[in-house]
């Protein structure tokens, strides 16, 4: 990807990082004071918030006027809501869409590196509602 930008909470915006950046920034996820981060590309971007054990992914993907929202999640997948706390509340997902540090590291990796998602994650497209 030619332009790349880490956001944080609680830290500055980081250009251009490198992988070593990103995947140190997101290990240390901490639910009080570091827990959302957004890695933005030229079409698109993902995000997360929670902690290390319970956290949630979502990439949006930039449309010539529009854009398609997904939250990622695995199989199989589940109606069941669970909730992910982050330092902002909690974000109420599908209990297949809660996600660990682990898969976090893997999808924001295939992000930095190809601009898109692993497809072993399941994308379920957002509506207004985002549940």
């Amino acid at each position: 990807m030619s332009a790349i930008l880490l956001e944080q909470e609680n830290a500055e915006p980081i250009q251009m990082p490198t992988w070593e950046q990103v995947e140190s920034a997101l290990r240390a996820i901490d639910l009080e004071t570091n827990s959302f981060f957004i890695l933005s590309g030229e079409n698109g971007y993902v995000q997360t918030a929670g902690t290390a054990s319970q956290l949630t992914v979502e990439y949006r993907i930039y449309e010539a006027d529009s854009f398609s929202h997904y939250r990622l999640g695995r199989q199989p997948l589940s109606e069941d809501v669970a909730a992910v706390s982050y330092s902002a509340g909690e974000i109420r997902v599908r209990a297949s869409e809660v996600l660990t540090i682990e898969d976090c590291v893997t999808i924001f990796e295939s992000y930095f590196e190809r601009g898109t998602v692993p497809a072993d994650f399941h994308l379920r497209l957002l509506d207004e509602t985002y549940l």
